[in-house]
């Protein structure tokens, strides 16, 4: 009897997942990061380690990227505008940031807060907080518990989100095509963290490479 060899298919190789590095300007951002998104929510993306610049401004970022860009695969900057909002060339030097992150890779993204961070904290309360927010959590910049006293005085990612939704934005791209510019909001309130978690389910639904 001859035996019949049997070969068997080779398995499917599964998808790899999306890398997503988040770029952080400073401390306070990424002392916050867990209650602006929560990782597990988006099982389609590998989220790799966190990187804070230290408040080193948008060339740090610029520089950053471009040092690491063939380690990098999707990358979301969060950053403040004052530096734009005050000076020109800072915020000529954003705008290259922004040119760069979009001719890299057109999922790359980046989150804008005018004045600060502090701002989209102060407005997270049912009751916008009017002081310094630190003082109000009695909290510091770079506080590794600020996400705790930010959670146990009842600040919500869902009310900053319906206070800036409206919001003219100097830099807004809520899709995967390239954002639009509105220059002459830069130097006004606002937040594109709004949409930060849509963004985040928006790329975890891409079909994976």
């Amino acid at each position: 009897m001859v035996k019949r060899h049997t070969t068997r298919p080779p398995g499917r190789r599964l998808p790899l997942k999306d890398s997503v590095t988040f770029v952080l300007e400073g401390e306070t951002e990424a002392s916050i990061l867990k209650i602006l998104c929560d990782k597990q929510e988006y099982a389609n993306l590998k989220f790799t380690k966190p990187v804070c610049l230290g408040g080193g401004g948008y060339n740090s970022v610029k520089w950053y990227i471009e040092r690491n860009q063939n380690t990098l695969d999707i990358v979301l900057v969060i950053a403040d505008l004052d530096r734009a909002g005050n000076d020109s060339n800072e915020a000529a030097n954003l705008e290259k940031v922004i040119k760069m992150l979009e001719k890299n890779k057109s999922s790359n993204n980046i989150f804008l807060t005018h004045p600060n961070i502090e701002a989209w904290l102060k407005n997270s309360f049912t009751k916008a907080i009017k002081g310094n927010i630190h003082t109000f959590l009695h909290s510091y910049k770079g506080d590794p518990d600020l996400a705790e006293k930010y959670l146990r005085k009842g600040g919500t990612y869902a009310v900053a989100k319906v206070y800036f939704l409206s919001k003219r934005l100097y830099y807004k791209k809520i899709g995967i095509s390239k954002g639009v510019f509105d220059r002459d909001a830069l130097g006004m309130e606002q937040s594109s963290l709004y949409y930060l978690q849509d963004y985040l389910e928006l790329l975890n639904n891409l079909p994976q490479s």
